[in-house]
């Protein structure tokens, strides 16, 4: 995945806040978050292919090694994922709201980022669109997507991923079933499982939207 950022133009518009830079950063660092997660997932691969060698080897086996082989297997890897998932869902979040930070020094007498009731994504989407006047910060479906991650990166962070409430319980299983239709996600009975796939494709998606909204911060004249 290569930089993919237009050369900047160098010449000083008049604008004081440099919200491209926090966006560059992002790309940068979701190169390496995804070369890291690659090496985890080799080395979680191998060190569970020895486990099962090792125990193939036994004259007898127990409940308890099919039971340790099951979680190498699911749960070990699955744990590594979501703490990918979240690095990398946080990281976007963190370089949208910085670059928010940047664009206040242009509106010193608007409303701050810090003013808003919203949190997170939904917070920097909004200063954006009511403060900068960037009608659409991003395209429908992929700001729908945002979302579904948004709820999904909620589950996993406050609830270990398993959906228990049973008056969210549609509400979070309709997100996943949204989710999975671009980056497959499964459910085992309450407990959601990311797969290889999903952790490449979110990382695509999140370092594109960051392509996105810095273009059209770039097209509105920051450099």
């Amino acid at each position: 995945m290569s930089h993919r950022f237009p050369e900047l133009n160098l010449r000083r518009t008049g604008r004081q806040g440099d919200p491209i830079a926090r966006f560059t950063i992002h790309q940068f660092l979701s190169q390496h978050y995804i070369n890291l997660f690659t090496k985890l997932e080799e080395y979680l691969t191998s060190e569970g292919e020895q486990y099962w060698a090792d125990i193939q080897k036994l004259s007898r086996r127990s409940a308890r090694e099919d039971l340790n082989s099951w979680a190498f297997a699911t749960l070990y890897p699955n744990t590594v994922r979501y703490a990918i998932f979240i690095s990398l869902y946080n990281q976007f979040e963190f370089a949208m709201n910085e670059a928010c930070t940047e664009l206040e020094k242009d509106y010193p007498n608007d409303v701050k980022l810090s003013d808003l009731k919203d949190k997170g994504i939904n917070r920097a989407y909004t200063y954006i669109k009511k403060v900068v006047g960037i009608p659409q910060p991003f395209e429908a479906a992929s700001w729908k997507k945002l979302k579904d991650l948004n709820a999904l990166r909620n589950l996993i962070v406050h609830n270990d991923s398993n959906i228990t409430d049973k008056n969210r319980q549609v509400e979070a299983i309709k997100a996943i079933e949204r989710i999975s239709a671009w980056a497959p996600v499964t459910m085992q009975e309450t407990k959601v499982v990311l797969s290889k796939d999903f952790m490449e494709r979110v990382n695509r998606f999140l370092y594109e939207q960051v392509q996105y909204i810095g273009e059209k911060l770039q097209a509105a004249g920051w450099e």
